[in-house]
C-alpha cells in the first residue's frame, strides 16, 4: 500500500482468541519505522505452523510491540466486544509512538480509540498488510503460550493442545470436570 510519507510508524493491530470457550483474548500492536518492511514470511497466524511461528515471532520481537490480553471472566462480564477495545486501547496507550506521526492499520473489524486519527481497517488485514500479520503472530504465540501454561495449572482440560477452542475432545473434558476458572462460563454451551 501506498501512504502519505508524513508518518513516523506504521502500527498493525490484531487479536486472537475471539472465538475460544476458554483463556483470553489477546492483542498485539506492532510498531515498525515508516520506511522498514517486515519479511515476506510475515503473514497471518493462521497460515503458518506452530513451530514456524514462534522462530518467526523471536525475530519480530525485536521490534517495538505490546501484547494485551483480557481474561475469560471480564468477557463474561463484559462481552467479547468491550473486552477486545479495552486491549486495543491499552496497547496503543502503551506504545510509545505519537498518534499525530503513526498510521495504524487493524485486521478485520477492529478500530482504535478516537485520538488515533490516521488509521485503516483492513478485512483480512492480516493477510494482506505484513506489519498487520506481525501483530496476529506475536499475539498468537503469546495466547499459546499462555493456554500451555494453563494446561499445567488446570490439567485434565488439554489446553496445550486445543489452546481453549471448543473441540470435541474440550468438551468431553468439560463433562467430567466440569468448567474450571479460565472457562468462559458464558460460551461454553453448544
Amino acid at each position: 500500500m501506498d501512504y502519505i510519507t508524513r508518518y513516523r510508524w506504521i502500527v498493525g493491530v490484531d487479536e486472537v482468541g475471539r472465538g475460544p470457550i476458554a483463556g483470553p483474548v489477546t492483542v498485539c500492536a506492532l510498531a515498525i519505522p515508516f520506511n522498514e518492511k517486515l519479511p515476506e514470511e510475515v503473514r497471518d497466524s493462521k497460515m503458518i505452523r506452530g513451530k514456524d511461528r514462534r522462530r518467526i515471532a523471536r525475530n519480530l520481537s525485536k521490534n517495538l510491540y505490546v501484547i494485551n490480553s483480557i481474561r475469560a471472566k471480564t468477557i463474561d462480564t463484559r462481552g467479547i466486544v468491550w473486552a477486545i477495545e479495552q486491549a486495543v486501547a491499552r496497547c496503543l496507550r502503551q506504545l510509545p509512538c505519537l498518534a499525530n506521526e503513526t498510521l495504524v492499520l487493524m485486521d478485520g473489524s477492529l478500530k482504535a480509540p478516537r485520538g488515533w486519527k490516521h488509521q485503516i481497517t483492513l478485512i483480512r488485514g492480516d493477510q494482506r498488510e505484513p506489519v498487520i500479520g506481525g501483530a496476529s503472530i506475536l499475539a498468537k504465540v503469546a495466547r499459546d503460550e499462555h493456554m500451555e501454561r494453563m494446561d499445567i495449572q488446570y490439567p485434565g482440560y488439554g489446553f496445550s493442545s486445543h489452546k481453549g477452542y471448543g473441540t470435541e475432545q474440550h468438551y468431553k473434558m468439560l463433562e467430567d470436570l466440569g468448567p474450571c476458572s479460565i472457562h468462559r462460563k458464558t460460551w461454553i454451551y453448544k
